[in-house]
């Protein structure tokens, strides 16, 4: 009986040809048997046809894949089961200040502060396992340099082919400024509460167009005797607490007018039937984006009938306020807000006027309200800058008039400290008016950006064309005048040089139609983009006669663009499309639209040549060319103009091809209309 071995194999892939002449790659065993002094080989032969495919869709899935979270503003990071970090996005690394390598050698707990490693353990429990993946939470990172920051993170399960655990994959959000955000609103609301609900004025807010009373704080209980819930809810002529609707209209048309609603006299009526006389005060203000009317009282009844009630109101009053001697302006007493406002002690200013304190920074200020007051007028709402003890400056919101205590004229005032106020208003005006100045500046580095840009332009268009013309002339002159004597080898140099000069000036011809299209001026309206693309179709087959081909057009298919630019975009796209399906039996081209995600994806697709979406990065690059100039002629300019038409439009565009197999252009339009 012979002995038969068998030798080691050969596994190696090539291509087939089919009868109809198409190829296809195939996967080759080759094994070699001795039997005694014979030799033979094994051929197996395998189509891997889809394998290939299938590799392809992977290695495409992988690009976008890789496109989409490299694109994140957010973090990404893939963990292994035990929280080595695997894969992650530059904003992740960014974000926590290390190296790729760095972060590699690191898992999840060496970047967590370890108050927070508990929170892990709890959300990565066995209820994560089985969902497979978590809720929102919030925790901490540490950074590469020790500061720490917070973080908003969701996490999820991955399984390998198996369905086993593989590992996980998070995004990962600094929420640093949102939590200063937050930080700063709540101390704002604050503010706000504490002001509402301890003042002893009676305080509500209600809608202002409809008078819903939305809350009422203490004082308004106080004063009236509504609870909460006898009046939050209801329309404000309807709880009968204005003893004459007809003025709350009118203070209320005065506020949407944009006039002051200070220091009113009107009547009110309390819950047990009681009609008191309010000074009232009114202010259209925002919360939470919408329009509330926050409008104030003081209970000024026996104020109006005792000097004592007046007295008390005088001296609890928040506000600073002063009784001075009409005729000497010595001020015969103020009140403790005051002297919280100025620093001075009551004995320190009464007997005193407030020329002599130099209260006044302007004593114009003080000349227009003594003037006013002598003609009888009120002064409400004006805003002054007055001077502390100590010197500081401050401005104070200022109201003052004329009234009558036990039958003698004296000279109210009363002020509210808005300094902080009018420094944040004058810092807001400031960045506005930084703002303002940085965008002239940038407007100006445009101008002169274009300048320069129309500059080179006609240095490209003439400087450059004017030695081409020579180079073209002369060499014409060489081949008709010495075509005797140069020889074959000559007239074939000659042919070169002018066909240099003629490649030259297409590329020249390119490079200012990219210009141009940067440079020009949109013009925004619905487009019939169906009929452009028949336009170009036509213009084709009418240049191209001995050429079969086959156009499919969409109908109806419209959108909003600048008609120009996109006759040039779609012009490109088609021609392209002609070009490199020119060497076909019949050219099919077909250009429509569909939807994605709500938006209208249009597309423009060929039978030709198609590419290798290996060399895709290439594509839309100015004077890049997937084919030679002898296969397929062109500048490579075409595509580039085409990516910057999408991009004036706030579009994106991209391609799907093979090669033999066509190819097929997506672009997408985001003007606003």
């Amino acid at each position: 009986m012979q002995d038969t071995r068998m030798k080691e194999g050969l596994l190696y892939e090539t291509v087939h040809k089919k009868k109809d002449g198409t190829t296809f790659p195939v996967e080759v065993s080759l094994r070699m048997f001795e039997a005694g002094s014979d030799v033979f080989y094994q051929r197996i032969i395998r189509d891997i046809t889809e394998r290939k495919k299938a590799e392809e869709a992977l290695m495409e899935s992988e690009h976008k894949y890789r496109n989409l979270y490299e694109s994140m503003a957010d973090g990404f990071v893939i963990v292994d089961m035990n929280g080595v970090c695997l894969e992650f996005n530059s904003a992740y690394l960014n974000m926590l200040g290390y190296t790729a390598d760095e972060l590699r050698k690191l898992t999840y707990k060496d970047i967590t502060p370890e108050k927070w490693h508990h929170l892990e353990k709890a959300v990565l429990s066995e209820q994560f396992y089985e969902k497979g993946y978590s809720g929102v939470y919030e925790k901490e990172y540490r950074r590469k340099d020790g500061t720490v920051f917070p973080i908003e993170i969701r996490t999820y399960l991955l399984k390998d082919e198996n369905g086993q655990n593989a590992g996980m994959w998070a995004i990962i959000r600094d929420i640093t400024e949102r939590k200063k955000a937050e930080e700063e609103l709540r101390k704002s609301e604050e503010k706000f509460s504490k002001i509402f609900h301890l003042s002893t004025h009676a305080f509500a807010l209600t809608d202002p167009e409809d008078g819903t009373v939305l809350e009422i704080n203490d004082g308004f209980t106080d004063t009236l005797g509504y609870k909460p819930e006898d009046i939050i809810g209801k329309k404000m002529t309807e709880t009968g607490i204005w003893a004459n609707p007809q003025h709350r209209f009118e203070l209320l048309d005065m506020l949407k007018r944009g006039m002051s609603v200070r220091g009113k006299e009107t009547l009110f009526m309390k819950k047990n039937g009681e009609e008191i006389i309010g000074l009232y005060n009114a202010e259209i203000i925002s919360i939470n984006d919408k329009p509330v009317m926050i409008g104030n009282f003081a209970d000024i009844t026996e104020l109006k009938r005792s000097e004592e009630k007046f007295s008390k109101l005088f001296h609890f009053s928040p506000f600073a306020i002063t009784l001075s001697d009409p005729e000497t302006s010595v001020f015969v007493d103020v009140n403790e807000g005051f002297t919280e406002v100025t620093g001075y002690s009551r004995v320190e200013v009464l007997g005193k006027s407030a020329l002599a304190l130099d209260l006044w920074v302007n004593k114009e200020d003080r000349d227009f309200v003594r003037n006013e007051i002598e003609k009888g007028n009120h002064v409400a709402g004006k805003e002054f800058r007055l001077r502390r003890k100590t010197g500081e400056v401050f401005v104070g919101y200022f109201f003052a008039g004329m009234i009558k205590i036990n039958n003698r004229n004296v000279m109210f005032t009363s002020l509210n400290d808005i300094t902080d106020l009018k420094n944040a208003e004058e810092e807001i005006v400031k960045l506005n008016r930084e703002l303002e100045q940085r965008v002239l500046d940038r407007t100006h580095q445009l101008e002169q950006a274009n300048k320069e840009l129309e500059a080179f332009s006609y240095s490209v268009s003439h400087d450059l064309r004017s030695p081409l013309r020579s180079i073209d002339g002369f060499s014409l002159a060489l081949y008709e005048d010495y075509r005797d004597k140069i020889g074959d080898e000559g007239k074939d140099y000659v042919e070169r040089i002018r066909n240099a000069a003629k490649r030259m000036d297409e590329l020249i011809d390119g490079m200012l139609k990219l210009s141009r299209v940067t440079r020009y001026e949109l013009k925004f309206e619905d487009t019939d983009l169906s009929a452009i693309a028949n336009e170009i179709a036509d213009e084709l087959k009418v240049n191209n006669p001995e050429m079969k081909s086959e156009f499919i057009i969409g109908d109806n298919i419209a959108g909003y663009c600048d008609p120009y630019l996109l006759r040039i975009l779609l012009g490109n796209l088609i021609s392209n499309a002609w070009k490199y399906s020119s060497k076909k039996d019949k050219i099919i081209i077909e250009f429509g639209s569909l939807k994605k995600d709500d938006n209208t994806v249009y597309y423009v697709k060929d039978n030709g040549a198609g590419f290798d979406m290996t060399y895709y990065n290439k594509l839309f690059g100015a004077f890049q060319r997937l084919h030679t100039v002898k296969e397929f002629p062109g500048t490579g300019i075409g595509l580039a103009t085409a990516l910057r038409i999408v991009h004036r439009h706030n579009g994106e565009i991209w391609a799907q091809g093979e090669v033999e197999k066509g190819a097929v252009f997506f672009f997408t339009l985001n003007a606003k209309n």
